[in-house]
This record gives structure tokens, C-alpha cells and sequence, in this order.
């Protein structure tokens, strides 16, 4: 089971370390990119308001420039938007443009792929899944359907069931 568990996780541990975030200059950005910007404490509290969460950074994709203000797209957390549910559900989230004055941003950063952290994690993810199959054949001499210690197929194993579609029925 904890090879199961091992294998399920590996995915989200993979994507958690591949990106990183720099510093680049503003001019230098192109529209499209996920950026991260600190801003100052006055701007952040606006930006609290706007972005009904709490973040010490704001994250979205970079717009551009605008009469002396940061465009940025942001995630913005609603309760409910358009009636029960709304916009992805309850507490779902829209996108919308934030503008934020250049004087009350401290610093932008882009997000970048970081390749050598992904190469190391693709790398253990392998080994993990390596060690997962290696783990199915121990002790069968490498042949499915054969029982640890056994001599033979398994012919009065259950089998195990794997639901993949469940539908109720009626009563």
C-alpha cells in the first residue's frame, strides 16, 4: 500500500519543484508571463481588499504597463459569484486585472523552470516507480500471476477490483 501511495504522490512532489521565481527588470517582461510582485504594506493591505485573501506576494500573469501602473491578471477568491456556485463552484475563482502604481512595487520576479530540480526530481521519480514494479515481482522469479513462495499460477486467488465507474440504482 505504501507504494501505492508512493506513486500517487510522486506527480505532485515532481511539479512542486520545477519552477522557481527571479528578479527581472520590467522592460523586459513580455505579456503572458506568470510574474510574483512584493509590494509595499500600504499596497498589499489595497490589494488584501481586492484579492479577498490573505498573501504576502501577488501572483498572476503580467499585462503590462499602463500610465505608471503594473497590469497584472490575478486569481481573485470569491464566496459565491453568479448564484449558487458561480465561477468553478463555491469558492471558486475568476481572473481579473488588478492596477497596481510602480511606486508601491518592490520588487517583480518571473517564474522560470528551474531544469536541474526537475531533472533530480524526474530522476527520483523514476527510481521510485522503478522500485515500485521491482516490488510487484518479488519473489514470483519475475513472473506475474504467481504467488510469493508459490510454484504455480494462483488459481484460487481473489481477484482484486479496481472501480473505476460507480452508478447507483435504482430502488
Amino acid at each position: 500500500m505504501r507504494a501505492v501511495r508512493c506513486l500517487f504522490w510522486s506527480p505532485i512532489l515532481l511539479l512542486l519543484g520545477c519552477y522557481t521565481y527571479s528578479p527581472a527588470p520590467l522592460d523586459t517582461i513580455p505579456a503572458g508571463t506568470r510574474v510574483r510582485t512584493r509590494l509595499t504594506p500600504v499596497e498589499m493591505a489595497r490589494i488584501r481588499e481586492i484579492l479577498n485573501r490573505e498573501a504576502g506576494s501577488v501572483e498572476g500573469e503580467w499585462l503590462g504597463e499602463e500610465a505608471g501602473d503594473l497590469v497584472l491578471r490575478v486569481p481573485v477568491t470569491v464566496a459565491s459569484y453568479g448564484g449558487a456556485g458561480g465561477a468553478g463552484g463555491p469558492g471558486g475563482a475568476i481572473h481579473q486585472p488588478i492596477r497596481i502604481p510602480r511606486g508601491e512595487v518592490v520588487e517583480v520576479e518571473v517564474r522560470r523552470l528551474d531544469r536541474v530540480r526537475t531533472a533530480a526530481l524526474v530522476a527520483a521519480g523514476a527510481v521510485v516507480a522503478g522500485v515500485v514494479v521491482a516490488r510487484q515481482f518479488e519473489g514470483t522469479g519475475g513472473e506475474p500471476g504467481i504467488p510469493p513462495g508459490g510454484s504455480g499460477p494462483a488459481e484460487h486467488a481473489a481477484p482484486i477490483r479496481i472501480p473505476l465507474l460507480s452508478l447507483p440504482s435504482p430502488r
